[in-house]
């Protein structure tokens, strides 16, 4: 995309097959290895934010500050705050995903500046800790901290804000090339909820206010402990995070709703009370989130005596309901 802004001729069903391919799963989950379905957890590898920078290209197209693809960049920018504390894991020991977790949060230094400034305050010791004697930086506790080439990296987390380059905001030239991309690539005008920064409206009515989340409070760590690690919950609690604005908290309290512990990495366990009752009910939002964590948590095996308190009647007619008609023809027949 950045290419073709540079006047190169990109072959026009390549670029919208690869962009289609991965524009589905921003706001869906963790960008995943492949053609599969969105990863679940809150350890992402910087996948998340290296689409954020993906979508930011596609913001590029006329008028795309008002675009999906604008609007896909932030959602995927916006897990780099919920996935903060877990600062260091993933593979070659976690230096990439410090990399784009990093330089993606800036792209929301206009967007969501307080939770910028709060992502900022509470990282500042590490990034001053990856200076190196020379000024260069590595990434304190990667795995590669002594390779500046790779540390390199990390100094984009000061300069993303600062919109010197058009991937992260700078004015178009003369030089421009504009193209336009599809509308929306994949999708429907329903599916841009997925994509918000807010959370979900409960079925009071009422929409919890995130703009005043702390890392030390609402990040994914201290979420995962309140709903997995600290006893009893309640289903007030399971029914706020489940309205959540991050996917990978929505999911984890739908299956605490199951019975069901989830790690940082979306892996499961036991999980103590079954909840069928309040799995209903999200299941029956009018948020398609919401819809999406209940069934998503019902994905989940259960033994056959359990899993009936779930899959009844009412249910299956919920689930073969959203189903586009044709498929649903298609089951019928």
């Amino acid at each position: 995309m950045l290419a073709k802004e540079c006047g190169v001729d990109v072959d026009k069903h390549t670029l919208h097959s690869a962009l289609t391919h991965f524009y589905r799963f921003a706001g869906r989950g963790n960008n995943p290895y492949g053609d599969n379905r969105p990863e679940v957890g809150f350890v992402d590898n910087g996948k998340n934010g290296n689409l954020a920078f993906a979508m930011a290209a596609a913001s590029l197209t006329p008028n795309g500050q008002e675009s999906v693809y604008a609007a896909a960049r932030d959602a995927c920018a916006m897990t780099s705050f919920y996935t903060t504390t877990f600062m260091l894991h993933g593979h070659t020991g976690g230096g990439i995903g410090e990399i784009w977790r990093s330089s993606a949060m800036g792209l929301l230094y206009d967007k969501a500046p307080a939770k910028y400034r709060e992502f900022m305050d509470n990282r500042m010791w590490h990034y001053d800790l990856s200076r190196r004697w020379d000024g260069s930086f590595g990434i304190l506790g990667g795995a590669r901290y002594d390779n500046t080439e790779w540390g390199a990296g990390y100094a984009l987390t000061y300069t993303i804000p600062r919109k010197t380059l058009r991937i992260t905001g700078a004015p178009k030239t003369k030089f421009v090339h504009e193209y336009q991309l599809p509308e929306r690539p994949w999708g429907t005008k329903a599916d841009d909820v997925f994509l918000s920064l807010e959370a979900a409206v409960d079925r009071d009515g009422r929409r919890q206010d995130l703009s005043k989340e702390t890392l030390a409070n609402d990040s994914s760590r201290p979420v995962q402990i309140r709903l997995t690690e600290s006893g009893e919950v309640s289903d007030a609690t399971l029914r706020k995070y489940a309205h959540h604005q991050d996917h990978a908290i929505r999911v984890t309290a739908a299956r605490k709703a199951m019975g069901i512990n989830s790690n940082y990495l979306g892996w499961r366990s036991a999980g103590g009370e079954r909840r069928p009752a309040l799995v209903l009910e999200l299941i029956k939002s009018k948020d398609p989130r919401v819809r999406r964590a209940g069934i998503e948590a019902m994905t989940i095996g259960l033994p056959g005596d359990e899993w009936e308190k779930y899959l009844t009647p009412e249910v299956f007619d919920l689930l073969i309901a959203m189903l586009p008609r044709v498929i649903t023809e298609r089951i019928i027949c």
